[in-house]
């Protein structure tokens, strides 16, 4: 019995891999602002973070199997949400190819 190596155990969707950008995902609702006494201060655009954090929820629970021999063909036959959401994270450069 072989090992399971870290590509084995990597999400792969339409046969490639990826990963959710932690860092670009904060990125995306923090806004920097400088005060009444000067100081730089960072807030949370609450309507943004939720927005993106409903889309990375509909992509990770859902249960649709498309199959992935077929790669880019089987992601016909998910839910328009689950599609909506990993365009969308895509475009924001949220959800990127492993290298």
């Amino acid at each position: 019995m072989s090992k399971a190596t870290l590509r084995d155990l990597q999400l792969t969707i339409a046969k490639e891999y990826i990963y959710l950008d932690v860092d670009e995902f904060i990125k995306q609702f923090e806004v920097t602002r400088i005060d009444k006494e000067g100081e730089e201060r960072v807030d949370i655009n609450l309507p943004k973070f939720e927005f993106f954090k409903l889309l990375i929820d509909v992509l990770l629970s859902t249960v649709e199997q498309p199959d992935e021999e077929i790669g880019v063909l089987g992601l016909k036959n998910t839910s328009t949400a689950f599609k909506v959401s990993l365009n969308t994270l895509i475009e924001y450069n949220i959800l990127k190819k492993c290298k």
